[in-house]
């Protein structure tokens, strides 16, 4: 969060509306995802693995950053079963991420 506060010149209303937009789509995000590994569609899965990675970064959610650029990678390795395994452990991450944002008085729901 600190660096993400950063970035945004330390504008606390944008950065409520970042979290709030990542968190909104967040569930669709996923499901595409499921469903580009579902098809087999590599480059389909490696570019939602990159927005959804441009979006965590964008609210500094660094560790779900970093596994969704692990994702891409293999999105782009066309490595499916691997990008699959990887996307078990999001949920995990996404929740510690929610519980760092509610201690620091931040809400994933809109305002």
């Amino acid at each position: 969060r600190e660096g993400a506060y950063e970035r945004l010149g330390d504008d606390d209303e944008l950065l409520r509306e970042l979290v709030y937009v990542f968190f909104a789509d967040l569930d669709k995000q996923l499901e595409m995802l499921r469903a580009s590994l579902s098809a087999g569609d590599a480059p389909a899965a490696e570019n939602t693995a990159h927005a959804l990675k441009g979006g965590s970064s964008n609210i500094g959610a660094e560790r779900v950053r970093q596994r969704f650029f692990e994702m891409e990678i293999a999105g782009r390795e066309r490595r499916l079963e691997d990008l699959s395994i990887l996307l078990e452990t999001v949920p995990g991450l996404i929740a510690e991420f929610r519980d760092v944002l509610a201690a620091k008085g931040y809400t994933t729901e809109p305002a």
